[in-house]
């Protein structure tokens, strides 16, 4: 799925909002998803570089385990 719209439109396209309480390291470990799959990561939307997210996925491996149970059809 490609989504180009604004993050906003999600509520209204899919009728929830998703959301995840998780700590800032399990979240910059999602940014090392992104990472993996070949994403630069851009100094104007994050405080930290590529290294540092594929860091904090190594330190939580419950998030690519969790990614891998959810979106099995997305490689990583």
């Amino acid at each position: 799925i490609d989504f180009k719209g604004e993050v906003t439109e999600l509520r209204r396209l899919i009728g929830l909002f998703p959301s995840w309480e998780c700590t800032k390291a399990q979240d910059r470990a999602v940014y090392g998803l992104a990472v993996k799959r070949g994403e630069k990561l851009s100094q104007d939307d994050v405080s930290f570089n590529e290294e540092q997210a594929l860091e904090a996925l190594k330190k939580h491996p419950e998030i690519e385990k969790l990614f891998r149970e959810t979106f099995p059809f997305i490689d990583l």
